[in-house]
């Protein structure tokens, strides 16, 4: 869920999505009701500018990665994925990579396991 949920919300069409927050509304499926409602505001910033300018789409590549974390139980567990997003324009501009590591916090939920919080890091 993890890997779906970090995919999602790097996954990115500028000739599309009108801004980033739509990664955010199509990763959704992927969370639980609470953490739902706070991801809805996401800022345009100065890489979403240069993505645009080059009408670019993102490839995303996650690692599952097995870190220290209290264990699962019957209602929460915890998962990291280290992600890998490159921005590709239909110029013929290909950015920089950029890798992360999505840290993120599951509860059981009545349709499996969702993303319950999240932290990512450089």
């Amino acid at each position: 869920m993890c890997a779906a949920f970090a995919t999602a919300i790097h996954t990115v069409d500028t000739a599309v999505d009108a801004g980033p927050g739509a990664a955010y509304y199509r990763a959704r499926p992927y969370v639980t009701a609470r953490l739902s409602r706070p991801i809805n505001g996401v800022a345009v910033d100065a890489r979403w500018e240069q993505w645009a300018a080059h009408r670019a789409t993102t490839t995303v590549t996650t690692a599952v990665l097995a870190v220290e974390a209290p264990p699962d139980s019957l209602v929460d567990a915890h998962r990291a994925v280290r992600v890998t997003v490159t921005p590709h324009g239909t110029d013929g501009w290909t950015g920089p990579a950029e890798t992360r590591i999505v840290f993120c916090q599951l509860a059981a939920d009545s349709g499996g396991w969702r993303v319950d919080s999240y932290t990512t890091s450089s």
